[in-house]
């Protein structure tokens, strides 16, 4: 009886072992993304308050996102290559492509 009994142990283990293991995968990732200081989100908090007392409060919630989000990766906005950005913004739309193609044209 107690032989029977013995060979389900080593299933319920890796069972209990996956369960166990997946646990700790999601904390590990957890940490991993977690920043070292909170310095990022001071940061923030510093940025949106420039930016909401220079505008007075007067935008929605998401252009006060995206704003934020550019003050914030300032470095990396300085590096594009604007004349590209503008390129590919006109040849998303036939109507853009009419009317600012020639504008772009004369920079070139």
């Amino acid at each position: 009886m107690l032989h029977q009994g013995l060979h389900r142990i080593p299933t319920r283990i890796v069972a209990l072992a996956r369960t166990y293991f997946s646990e700790v995968v999601k904390v590990v990732q957890l940490i991993l993304v977690m920043p070292a200081t909170n310095a990022v989100t001071e940061r923030s908090f510093s940025t949106m308050r420039r930016i909401k007392s220079y505008l007075r409060s007067t935008m929605r919630q998401d252009r006060l996102n995206h704003l934020m989000t550019l003050h914030i990766y300032q470095d990396k906005l300085d590096s594009l290559d604007l004349v590209s950005v503008a390129n590919d913004f006109v040849s998303l739309n036939e109507h853009r492509r009419t009317f600012l193609a020639p504008l772009l044209s004369l920079n070139q």
